[in-house]
């Protein structure tokens, strides 16, 4: 297990870059990603795992973001799904659903809860555990796919992606060792 120091350590790191994770997620939910256009918003993530300089950032064929950080031969994979429903008669809306709202801290956007808002933390945590050596001996992705528009294809091209690190293993089959919180909230509604 971590020791308490290096866990203090990485929630301090994060507390320090809550404003960015925070600005992050309020641009990738600005960007419209529906009906199966991921550019924009991809092009956005890959900008920030640039930033915080993942080992490689690229898309698959499909036009799913993948970045990778480390080269261990244990691989684990954070999966969020960056394209959204769409948002109906836009005239329904009390506020911009892509500008989104903040209330009593909780940001009220397309995409905020389901699932974009998943993405900071992903990126940003894995950031940090490369930092902290904690994903030493690992292969880590970030993997920002297409789901609303085709449920279930998009993980077909990412292992296709990557046949060099042979057999992926689910996360129910080796439990996570350390959790990474923040503190956002998210949530999505068209009212």
């Amino acid at each position: 297990m971590f020791n308490p120091e290096t866990i203090q350590a990485v929630q301090e790191k994060i507390y320090t870059q809550r404003e960015d994770i925070t600005d992050f997620m309020r641009e990738i939910c600005a960007i419209p990603s529906m009906n199966s256009q991921l550019k924009d918003v991809g092009e956005r993530i890959a900008s920030e795992m640039r930033k915080l300089h993942f080992d490689e950032v690229r898309f698959d064929k499909m036009g799913n973001i993948m970045g990778r950080i480390g080269n261990g031969k244990k691989v684990i994979v954070f999966d969020s799904h960056i394209d959204t429903v769409g948002i109906g008669d836009p005239h329904e809306w009390q506020w911009d659903p892509f500008e989104g709202k903040v209330e009593n801290g909780v940001l009220f956007a397309r995409g905020a809860c389901d699932e974009k808002g998943s993405t900071p933390g992903m990126i940003y945590g894995m950031a940090a555990a490369r930092d902290f050596g904690l994903v030493d001996g690992w292969t880590a992705w970030y993997f920002g796919n297409m789901e609303e528009w085709c449920d279930g294809i998009a993980p077909n091209t990412f292992v296709e992606s990557i046949p060099k690190y042979g057999r992926i293993l689910s996360s129910s089959a080796n439990p996570p060792r350390c959790r990474f919180t923040g503190g956002i909230k998210a949530v999505s509604n068209s009212k």
